[in-house]
């Protein structure tokens, strides 16, 4: 076995490999052999391009190892915790769990119990609520995410006078650096979602938020949240719920307990038309709203939180493309366990998505009267919640260097992500928050529901948009609607790649 040493400018040539426009990682591929090993240096430059040599040698059965990490700021130092963590295996989390399964099981006995025997009324809806508590699915949360708490920031300043939030984080460490990107004018801190922290937390503000987050089976979280809508409502401070999604469920006892938390709601409002029709809300008082992001993201007219970084990051993927067409295209990887159908219907619904959508792009280049560009840009890079670097490397892979295709290897804050957004004529987009993204910009955008077989969010969010003809469940996806569908997007498109 040998041990190859890479530079950095090798590691970050993975996808330029793939796409035919370098040589550098050839004569490493042409030299190795069988149970080499490739050492990566892990520096600022090639963090975030990590990913993609990983899986070029997982493709050529070489091995992997990443060197010590050196220079790197706090969230770069994230990213490579969270791939040893998810693909190494070789560290545990960063920020570990703020409550134990032992105290989210005695907090479902005393919470759920009480619920039962000793059910209380929401606190009435008062006209200002100067400071407030936010739960929801912090911690886990991406640069959508992140959009997501600007809007509810701007809508509690707007509609209560909100000038002080505290957000409770299984991660408190990852919202803050998500948080100190946004622009609002409420003041935000940040402290750990533990159950001996929520009491607390409660009594010091004048309301309980939830947003920021989908009411779904999610138990432990659910547990954490019924508990905080009790001790709330306990404290006759009022419970809001602003514009969250509900569902999917799979488990009964996770219903049950979703149920009890909306009852506890001074007032509720969900994202999607769909969303409100859910059996967990029926005969309750239910406003149909819509997902925050757009809020912030209608607030964002200067992109004053843009860093040099971020430029820098994407200006080479625009550089030299004349008058191409420029197509955005962002997809998730899936988790196969949600499907009603099945792991199996999934898995295989995945894999002919994949193949028909490469298909598409390359049908697309070959009757465009334009050169095309498509180019990556993931919503999450990171492994938590799934890295969508992972579904650009499987895309890229299928296209077999048949189109330029190019890929954002970073992890863009809200600016960033804009920035890129409003070069391109059009997009292809998966996940919920980058079909957002895309649609407030006024950008011609299709999208895929990644819940095969049954539709969720990015259905829900195109029916609501009134484009019910733009959206397909990943399963119902053709080469040909790929095509046809972009290709009418760029007929009416302006050609800002052109001007």
């Amino acid at each position: 076995m040998s041990v190859i040493e890479l530079t950095p400018d090798q590691v970050c040539a993975a996808h330029d490999h793939l796409a035919g426009r370098s040589a550098l990682l050839q004569p490493v591929l042409d030299s190795a052999g069988p149970g080499d090993v490739l050492s990566v240096p892990v520096t600022p430059e090639t963090v975030f391009h990590i990913e993609s040599l990983t899986l070029l040698a997982q493709a050529h059965g070489l091995g992997f190892a990443l060197q010590p990490a050196r220079d790197l700021t706090p969230r770069q130092m994230e990213f490579i915790h969270d791939f040893n963590q998810f693909v190494l295996k070789t560290q545990p989390p960063s920020e570990p769990n703020p409550s134990t399964v032992l105290q989210d099981a005695l907090a479902l006995a005393v919470h759920g119990g009480g619920a039962v025997l000793r059910p209380r009324r929401p606190a009435p809806l008062p006209g200002q609520i100067p400071s407030a508590v936010l739960i929801g699915a912090y911690g886990g949360e991406h640069v959508g995410d992140a959009a997501i708490l600007g809007g509810v920031l701007l809508g509690l300043h707007r509609d209560f006078g909100t000038k002080r939030a505290l957000i409770l984080s299984k991660r408190p460490n990852h919202t803050r650096r998500l948080a100190a990107a946004l622009e609002t004018p409420v003041e935000v801190s940040v402290a750990p979602y533990g159950h001996g922290d929520l009491p607390r937390a409660i009594a010091g503000h004048d309301g309980l938020v939830f947003a920021g987050g989908p009411l779904m089976d999610l138990p432990r979280m659910l547990v954490m949240h019924l508990k905080a809508a009790r001790l709330a409502a306990a404290a006759g401070k009022p419970f809001v719920v602003r514009n969250v999604g509900v569902g999917p469920f799979k488990l009964r006892a996770s219903r049950w307990v979703a149920r009890r938390i909306a009852r506890l709601a001074s007032s509720f409002t969900v994202r999607t038309s769909k969303a409100a029709q859910d059996p967990i809300l029926a005969g309750l008082d239910i406003r149909i709203g819509h997902d925050p992001a757009f809020d912030y993201l209608a607030s964002r007219n200067t992109l004053t939180r843009l860093t040099a970084e971020e430029k820098a990051d994407t200006d080479p993927l625009l550089d030299g493309a004349g008058g191409a067409r420029l197509i955005g295209i962002n997809i998730r990887p899936i988790r196969h366990d949600w499907s009603d159908k099945g792991t199996d219907f999934a898995r295989q619904a995945e894999d002919r998505f994949f193949s028909e959508c490469a298909a598409g792009l390359v049908a697309l280049a070959a009757q465009s009267d334009r050169p095309v560009r498509f180019v990556f840009f993931p919503m999450n890079p990171i492994q938590l919640g799934g890295s969508d670097l992972n579904a650009a490397w499987r895309l890229h892979t299928l296209l077999a260097g048949k189109v330029d295709f190019r890929v954002l290897e970073a992890d863009p804050d809200v600016d960033g992500v804009l920035y890129l957004l409003r070069h391109l004529d059009a997009a292809l987009t998966m996940r919920f928050h980058g079909s957002i993204f895309s649609l407030s910009q006024g950008l011609g955008t299709v999208g895929v529901d990644y819940y095969p077989g049954q539709g969720g969010k990015v259905e829900q969010l195109f029916t609501d948009q009134g484009t019910p003809d733009r959206v397909r469940r990943m399963d119902e996806v053709t080469a040909d609607w790929v095509t046809g569908s972009l290709a009418a997007l760029l007929a009416h498109a302006p050609g800002k790649a052109a001007q």
